[in-house]
């Protein structure tokens, strides 16, 4: 941790703004904080021209994005041309009473809007839509862990990327298409565009696996999850996935890797179920050996769900998303996560000194 911290204050000094946006022919890579979210998803909505695409969670009438849809779909009243679609959470589940609540809105506003659910199994589970996406001309695209509620844009510690990709945009476009016709069944898909690979629904689970494995001596792995369920109860008896991922970071620091982890501790009664998981999976590691675990601020949400690892020669591997370490969101949600390999830390350093603001409250 000291290193890293080393190398981001003395890069940092030369200005950290510098190191956010990575820039590869027709592809461009910012890293955009929480605080940072709202304002560049409103830069984004205002440039559209032909499109807009939203995938949401959580879609709060509140958060200043319904009214500037409608804004937006009034300037465009007989343009057959100009299309917004949302694609959200399935009233039922989750945020129930706010989707629905958007719905009629957008359903008045004549604003097109599509009920999304998971995959089912077994055993009862429905999966949800868990992905948080805004995609404008096909190209311009924001996605990580921020949801359209005012506690994710104005309080959370959250992360996401934009991404300027007519290639990965296509991707996504395909993705959408899908979900709308058959959103009971995950679309698991990995495509790569130089070092950025974009991973759909359940393939973010064995790009995880390949990531964490590919740790070795050296190394050091900087995580944040939001939700760690170790001893998930909703998980068929035979799939521990939460523990088979303590069991990968305990074998990365055996390797002579340097593991550190910040979990969620919220002091809100919504979130007593996600630090009691938390603290299970805190057992579980420090059984294993793995003992530098951090707690973030009770009274400050940390919605991050990332990991960076930072080699010697620095050079950083990062995966980050909206996929939480429980069995739902592993093997029934829809999700939207990133790996980008052979990070120089354009991306990287912002990223893990947001990490470090984080750890200290």
């Amino acid at each position: 941790m000291k290193l890293i911290s080393l190398l981001i204050l003395s890069i940092c000094l030369h200005g950290c703004s510098s190191l956010s946006t990575l820039k590869e022919s027709n592809t461009s890579v910012q890293f955009i904080t929480g605080r940072e979210y709202e304002s560049k998803a409103l830069e984004l909505l205002n440039s559209a021209i032909q499109r807009i695409n939203i995938v949401q969670y959580n879609f709060a009438t509140n958060s200043g994005f319904l009214e500037k849809l409608i804004e937006i779909k009034k300037l465009h009243p007989n343009d057959t041309l100009f299309k917004i679609q949302v694609y959200l959470q399935k009233p039922g589940k989750g945020p129930t009473q706010k989707n629905a609540e958007t719905m009629a809105k957008l359903e008045k506003a004549g604003i097109q809007y599509f009920e999304i659910t998971g995959e089912s199994d077994s055993i009862g589970n429905i999966g949800i839509n868990h992905t948080k996406l805004l995609m404008v001309d096909g190209h311009k695209i924001l996605a990580g862990s921020t949801n359209w509620t005012l506690t994710s844009l104005k309080k959370n510690n959250e992360t996401n990327l934009f991404i300027d990709s007519s290639f990965l945009g296509t991707q996504l476009n395909e993705y959408l298409e899908t979900l709308k016709n058959k959103s009971s069944f995950l679309i698991s898909k990995k495509i790569r565009e130089k070092n950025v690979s974009l991973l759909t629904d359940r393939s973010y689970l064995e790009a995880l696996k390949i990531f964490l494995n590919s740790i070795q001596s050296g190394d050091e792995l900087n995580c944040s999850m939001y939700l760690f369920n170790v001893g998930d109860t909703s998980a068929p008896k035979n799939l521990k996935q939460a523990e088979e991922i303590a069991s990968l970071l305990a074998n990365a620091q055996k390797k002579g890797a340097e593991i550190n982890l910040l979990l969620e501790n919220s002091n809100q009664a919504f979130g007593a179920h996600i630090v009691e998981a938390n603290k299970r999976a805190e057992a579980l590691l420090i059984n294993k050996g793995i003992n530098h675990i951090k707690w973030d601020n009770p009274s400050q949400i940390s919605h991050m769900k990332f990991c960076v690892i930072s080699h010697p020669n620095h050079e950083f591997d990062i995966l980050l998303g909206s996929s939480n370490w429980n069995y739902l969101d592993l093997e029934l949600n829809h999700q939207l996560n990133w790996l980008i390999s052979k990070d120089q830390g354009t991306i990287a350093l912002p990223l893990l000194q947001y990490f470090n603001s984080a750890l200290k409250y």
